[in-house]
């Protein structure tokens, strides 16, 4: 999972954002969902507002919605909760393809191994 400083670059958060989570101890995308899990929102944190409390709740939406990734093999498709979660990825620039399958995992993986780039995956329910 990304560090907070490389959801700045990717501009996924503002540079605001990323100083209320580092004052706060905050480095990495686990730690962010960590303490949102625990406290269902950031709003205790000093100067967070509305809006970045929604950015920062958008964020953790997002990464928790990722069901497999392999971060040794960052060639390997991503696998996606649901296509909501594949298209956002779409959007965010992290992957380019996303393949909807229907059947078994077996099946599933040799369909995902025929594209280029940056492939995601899920089931269709």
């Amino acid at each position: 999972m990304p560090t907070i400083k490389q959801l700045l670059r990717n501009k996924e958060i503002r540079t605001w954002s990323y100083k209320i989570c580092t004052d706060n101890g905050i480095n990495d995308t686990d730690e962010l969902i960590a303490y949102f899990k625990q406290h269902g929102s950031f709003r205790a944190f000093r100067n967070c507002g509305l809006l970045l409390n929604n950015e920062l709740k958008e964020v953790c939406d997002y990464y928790t919605s990722i069901i497999e990734i392999d971060p040794d093999n960052p060639d390997h498709p991503i696998r996606y909760a649901d296509i909501k979660s594949g298209q956002k990825a779409i959007e965010r620039g992290h992957i380019d393809v996303l393949v909807v399958v229907s059947d078994k995992l077996e099946s599933a993986e040799n369909k995902v191994r025929k594209f280029d780039g940056n492939v995601g995956w899920c089931f269709w329910r």
